[in-house]
């Protein structure tokens, strides 16, 4: 700059030149930015493995910007994004690293306890008898799976 300014060029419009550079480049990279650190969070504080059964609580725009868990298998932690196999669709879920640091997971990996609720439906013109079989039918095909610590109970409502 001092060459140039020596041979008698005006270097304010360069200065101005680089300065705007300076600016969209900036305002261009902050997101890609705050992937990486995210990423340095997840991996640092090893929220989640590759492999591991997850939640991520996506914000969902089109629901009243309310969270809407969806969840995976952790496929690939990449420096900008990771890639979560969805359990019911089998599609791929593609998550910027930000977005999972700022709405947060659930990991089911180390989780020793789950209760699950399981709605049944049945026909209306089911007779009496036969309905007051399920919860005996359920309580023992439940009990008969050898994971199972035990069955908290089976309701008809």
């Amino acid at each position: 700059l001092f060459a140039l300014v020596r041979l008698g060029f005006n270097i304010s419009y360069l200065l101005g030149g680089l300065g705007l550079t300076g600016l969209t480049v900036g305002i261009a990279s902050q997101n890609v930015i705050g992937d990486i650190f995210a990423t340095l969070s997840v991996v640092g504080d090893r929220w989640f493995a590759v492999g591991d059964k997850i939640a991520i609580n996506i914000n969902n725009e089109s629901g009243g910007g309310r969270p809407q868990a969806q969840c995976g298998i952790v496929e690939h932690i990449g420096i900008r994004s990771t890639r979560v196999r969805l359990i019911n669709e089998g599609q791929l879920l593609i998550v910027p690293n930000s977005e999972v640091w700022r709405c947060g997971i659930q990991s089911f990996t180390d989780c020793r306890k789950r209760r699950i609720q399981v709605d049944l439906r049945v026909a209306l013109s089911t007779p009496l008898s036969q309905l007051r079989r399920i919860p005996t039918s359920c309580r023992v095909a439940v009990e008969s799976v050898q994971e199972v610590a035990e069955c908290a109970g089976v309701w008809l409502m």
